[in-house]
């Protein structure tokens, strides 16, 4: 039985068609990444598997539990099993309240079994004494990061979703925020991770699942390995193309695919078919009148007509 299961939800926010037919399922010490551009839906679905936002149709379910349910009232024991771990760290911290009292107070409140300076020291945080003192803005981005993930992990919780948990973080401390991520999913914590950072999505998704979103859908799905090393949809085939080499002898032989518009489309207006097509340079006129359905294809799940079909040149027309 899943831990979170979405199925088939979608969101309408005012004009906008937040997320389309979206389908999620997140076992027990899983890992699940969910790339994409800003504006794709990736943090509408982490705030919908949080119960922040009811789907328009749908069902999120935590276990067998329909949370959005008519008459369902959520115990704290089900709210404090999920738990948020937000880009911006310091806006999600009290600035006046030290470290040390913000981690104690959910302890306290919920008379959970659990002490301040072992969790800051489980983190990384010592000694802990110096940093239970501090208030947030005496502290480094990566060691406030760190404060947040402490205060979610105390909780105990089944699943901690990660919105750009590292997007505010130096470089040389990524790696050192991830690794404690994987070390927490080790302790039986599931993740669910949204980023649109392709290399943080391997290092920490490596045996896991991807989920790669466009305008609000679930374009393509499966391994994470399998996605990267051989990426079916064209524009997940694009974001890989606009990373630099790791190899630099490479760089001048890497070409980037030609998209025809390098802007996303009006999420007030989204184009008719598929989503991607006035960007795509393998678009046919199929695709301007043909939404495309997630399916089987090489060990995983895409949307697109003509995945099995594309060359490494673009469509010279949009033929039939």
């Amino acid at each position: 039985m899943s831990l979170i299961h979405l199925k088939s939800v979608s969101l309408q926010l005012g004009r906008v068609q937040a997320l389309r037919q979206v389908d999620l399922s997140l076992d027990q010490g899983e890992i699940v990444t969910v790339v994409g551009e800003s504006g794709c839906g990736k943090s509408t679905l982490g705030r919908t598997v949080l119960g922040l936002y009811q789907p328009t149709e749908g069902q999120v379910f935590y276990g067998q539990q329909d949370i959005f349910a008519p008459g369902f009232r959520m115990s704290d024991q089900l709210r404090l099993s999920v738990q948020v771990v937000h880009q911006d760290s310091y806006a999600s911290l009290n600035p006046v309240r030290r470290v040390g009292q913000q981690l104690a107070a959910p302890l306290k409140r919920h008379k959970l079994p659990g002490e301040v300076h072992e969790i800051l020291t489980q983190v990384g945080l010592t000694p802990p004494e110096y940093f239970a003192a501090k208030l947030p803005f005496q502290l480094s981005g990566g060691q406030r990061q760190r404060v947040s993930l402490a205060r979610a992990a105390l909780l105990r919780p089944r699943l901690i979703v990660a919105d750009e948990p590292v997007s505010g973080v130096d470089a040389t401390l990524r790696l050192a925020i991830l690794d404690l991520m994987r070390r927490l999913n080790q302790e039986g914590i599931a993740f669910l991770y949204i980023t649109h950072d392709l290399a943080t999505a391997r290092y920490l998704g490596r045996g896991g699942r991807m989920l790669v979103m466009y305008v609000g859908q679930v374009i393509q799905s499966g391994p994470v390995e399998k996605l990267l090393d051989n990426p079916l949809h064209p524009y997940l085939q694009a974001l890989l193309a606009a990373l630099p080499p790791l190899d630099p002898r490479r760089a001048r032989e890497q070409k980037p695919l030609p998209l025809r518009s390098l802007d996303m489309p009006d999420a007030t207006n989204p184009p008719s078919g598929c989503s991607f097509h006035p960007r795509c340079p393998y678009a046919r006129q199929r695709c301007s009148q043909e939404r495309p359905q997630l399916r089987q294809l090489q060990g995983q799940e895409v949307a697109c007509h003509f995945a099995e079909q594309l060359t490494e040149q673009p469509a010279s027309s949009e033929g039939n």
